[in-house]
């Protein structure tokens, strides 16, 4: 909704509101200029006061339009006017084209190449080659904006407009003041839709930009230097885990019988420890560790590869170390 506050003085010439006291019941709100630029440059010519023109900011002043100048339909059930509606009766003779021009809101607006004055583009001109030149002059000497442009914060682009309803009206032919409601709904639903696309369009930079970053680390080339890393071989094991799976989600890491071995050999140790190093680095989780203990069969007995193994290692002995085992 456009935004009301207590009325002041009315910015349509020769308007009575606010002139009786008491003032009238009809007269107890007042309409603030909106801020959208484009909304504005219809609203300030229908006023007919030159007075508003020399007023910088006309969302922040005194001035409003009351309620005599909107039409009925132009208010809901509880008389709060509807968004994006501009006046349209009881209005004087619009300001003259003349008038418009020496607007101070229109002169700081950037003007295009199409419209902008032969002579202040050759100024322009001049003002950059002169800056340029600067710069050059400058180019040994320190200065906090070269900080800047060694991070690209210098060359981001300023701020957009704001990309309203009544632009979007105006880019389809429509005259903001003479469109329908279906026309305004159609508009929002389309500004809706723009909004949500400029928002995943900034995502989908932001991860393509660190997904590229992680690609370069996350290389089978970077992961082979650490084996010519001059470090312990706990510690080759633990970056390798790191380079391979920091870049997943815990359920989305793969790991190697082996892999599953060495962190086991730390769990049986000590669990505890374990669980504190899972939350500094990237190590297999204690259930996946307790469902590689699940897959080992144990059997009441000898196991055969000890039996086989101690075979081996006696028949290799001597008939005098056979013979003191055997009174043993």
């Amino acid at each position: 909704m456009t935004r009301q506050v207590k009325k002041r003085y009315c910015a349509v010439l020769n308007c009575q509101s606010f002139q009786s006291s008491p003032p009238s019941p009809d007269d107890t709100k007042l309409t603030k200029f909106p801020n959208d630029l484009y909304r504005l440059q219809i609203w300030v010519p229908v006023c007919g006061n030159k007075a508003i023109l020399k007023i910088k900011n006309l969302s922040a002043c005194i001035y409003g339009v009351c309620r005599n100048h909107f039409r009925e339909e132009d208010f809901d059930h509880r008389k709060i006017l509807f968004r994006h509606v501009n006046p349209s009766q009881n209005l004087p003779s619009p300001l003259p084209a003349e008038d418009m021009a020496q607007w101070v809101l229109g002169l700081n607006q950037p003007s295009s190449p199409a419209t902008a004055d032969p002579d202040q583009m050759l100024a322009n001109d001049e003002i950059n080659t002169a800056s340029t030149v600067e710069e050059v002059v400058q180019s040994n000497t320190s200065h906090s904006s070269r900080s800047m442009e060694r991070h690209g914060a210098k060359n981001r682009s300023p701020k957009k407009e704001r990309y309203t309803i009544s632009k979007m009206l105006l880019e389809c032919g429509i005259n903001p003041q003479m469109a329908t409601q279906s026309h305004k709904i159609i508009a929002k639903k389309a500004q809706q839709v723009r909004s949500d696309a400029i928002k995943l369009i900034v995502k989908l930079e932001r991860a393509q930009r660190r997904n590229g970053v992680l690609k370069a680390l996350a290389t089978q080339k970077a992961v082979d230097t650490i084996h010519d890393l001059l470090v312990s071989p706990a510690a080759r094991t633990i970056l390798e885990f790191e380079l391979k799976n920091f870049k997943k989600k815990p359920r989305g890491r793969r790991w190697t019988r082996k892999d599953k071995l060495w962190c086991l050999s730390i769990f049986k140790r000590n669990a505890s420890v374990y669980r504190f190093l899972c939350s500094l680095l990237t190590l297999a989780s204690p259930e996946t560790l307790k469902n590689l203990t699940s897959e080992i069969v144990l059997e009441p007995g000898f196991h055969e590869a000890v039996l086989k193994s101690m075979e081996s290692r006696v028949s290799k002995w001597s008939a005098k170390k056979k013979d003191v085992c055997d009174n043993v």
